[in-house]
């Protein structure tokens, strides 16, 4: 979901600007020449806008809606210099075994819930949130990654068990069948697990 708003962001610039531009003279240069203007403001807005693109006319050349050839096809994404890769990987931060545990002691049991399940299976906030009773198999969880589409199954370790039994205390009936969810029994938004997450 959050890929797919930051991609429905990408399109207001290009149409703006291209608004009174027929799309069938569309060419490589025209693309890159704004992608360079964009680039002035960020590298990675510009890089998305590019996806963006290669998406548009990837499908209107499949449903033959653009005449020529896709103009997109030849245009890289921007490479981070050494200089800017460094300076990335000196601003990430990884959770230390610390700061999981300091957080673990704050948050009510379905924050805990969430972070073992989470932690146990590597999941993106999301598809945890989207986990349901009936994932629940035996030894198994199954699991569908909705940024990705895969589907597996990961083995129900004990501790990941510990946490699915602790689950069914949560607060809100658990009709609904949601593992994680709120005082309603609903599913989380993705903007109500946010907000949660930064209170605690």
């Amino acid at each position: 979901t959050r890929t797919q708003q930051d991609y429905y962001q990408c399109e207001k610039k290009p149409i703006a600007y291209f608004r009174e531009f027929d799309c069938h003279r569309m060419e490589p240069r025209h693309i890159s020449e704004y992608l360079n203007h964009r680039l002035e403001e960020s590298k990675r807005r510009a890089n998305l806008e590019l996806t963006w693109f290669k998406n548009v006319f990837t499908n209107a050349c499949g449903q033959g809606l653009f005449r020529g050839t896709n103009p997109t096809t030849d245009i890289m994404p921007f490479r981070q210099s050494r200089e800017e890769r460094k300076a990335t990987r000196l601003r990430k931060r990884y959770v230390s075994d610390a700061d999981y545990k300091a957080m673990y002691t704050v948050v009510p049991i379905t924050g805990k819930v969430a972070m073992e399940i989470a932690y146990c299976t590597g999941l993106r906030p999301g598809d945890v949130l989207s986990l349901r009773r009936e994932h629940i198999q035996a030894d198994l969880l199954d699991i569908e990654e909705n940024k990705t589409g895969h589907e597996y199954s990961k083995v129900i370790s004990p501790r990941l068990h510990k946490a699915l039994v602790m689950a069914r205390d949560l607060p809100g009936q658990p009709f609904g069948g949601w593992i994680v969810r709120n005082r309603h029994g609903n599913k989380y938004t993705a903007q109500g697990w946010q907000a949660n997450w930064k209170t605690w």
